[in-house]
């Protein structure tokens, strides 16, 4: 009886193993972006992006519930599986009542390679909507700007020349 029970042990683990190698391979084949941020309001933020190395941001996008905080929290967006980004841009949210957002860091991983931007690169690969918002790469501050007595909603453009080359970096 022992020895039956040890061969169903032995199938029943490499049945987990089977299931931990799809994960893996699932997660591997799945590009995300981690956006951290302090945004006091609850809002909804949006990542759009290409995979023809274009700013036209039409038809891929991602939406993703935020909930107001003080604190500095991440923003996780999943690209679809086998879609690989050229470019990027930030939308973040559409809360009229929402304060300024502070950027403080963006993750890219993929295939087990990560690049984190912080800081000043923030700037060298984003750049502001400058009809809806204003970014200081120091601080990460993005305020939405008030025109003709509405708020804006921000968003983030990407440095073309800078963010593409830094995306395919993370394929190889």
């Amino acid at each position: 009886m022992l020895s039956i029970f040890i061969l169903f042990g032995c199938k029943n683990d490499k049945s987990n193993d089977k299931s931990n190698e799809n994960e893996v391979e699932k997660a591997s084949n799945i590009f995300k972006v981690t956006v951290s941020v302090i945004a006091k309001k609850n809002d909804d933020f949006c990542l759009l992006y290409t995979e023809d190395g274009s700013i036209d941001f039409k038809n891929g996008s991602i939406w993703q519930n935020v909930k107001g905080s003080e604190n500095e929290q991440q923003v996780e967006f999943y690209l679809p599986k086998d879609v690989y980004p050229t470019q990027f841009r930030i939308d973040f949210g559409l809360n009229k009542e929402q304060e300024d957002i502070v950027l403080k860091r963006i993750v890219f991983e993929y295939n087990g390679n990560k690049k984190e931007v912080v800081g000043n690169e923030l700037r060298l690969l984003f750049r502001p909507d400058e009809s809806k918002c204003t970014f200081d790469g120091n601080t990460g501050i993005i305020k939405a700007i008030i025109k003709d007595g509405q708020k804006q909603s921000p968003s983030l453009y990407p440095q073309e020349s800078n963010l593409g080359p830094e995306l395919a970096k993370l394929a190889k």
